[in-house]
């Protein structure tokens, strides 16, 4: 998931601070915050990484994760044979 929040009907992507407001408008109204987001034409969206890029996400996390495997091994080993001598 790349970015999430809450959008009005003209696109414009609602910061925190304008969500809240609306949150605290539909307590002191008394209703259920879905209705009066929908009422007002406010929309949740989420855009995610396209399904192309999985496993190229997964090729370098498992390049990273083997890299760091291989640093750590050698450093176990280094100081294996240095406390032998």
């Amino acid at each position: 998931m790349i970015e999430h929040g809450y959008a009005d009907v003209t696109g414009r992507r609602l910061s925190a601070t304008d969500y809240y407001e609306l949150e605290d408008a539909a307590n002191e109204a008394g209703t259920n915050l879905n209705q009066f987001l929908h009422a007002r034409g406010i929309q949740q969206f989420t855009v995610y990484h396209p399904a192309d890029r999985f496993w190229t996400f997964q090729l370098i996390e498992a390049a990273l994760f083997l890299t760091t495997a291989a640093v750590l091994i050698g450093v176990v080993v280094w100081r294996v044979r240095s406390r032998m001598i």
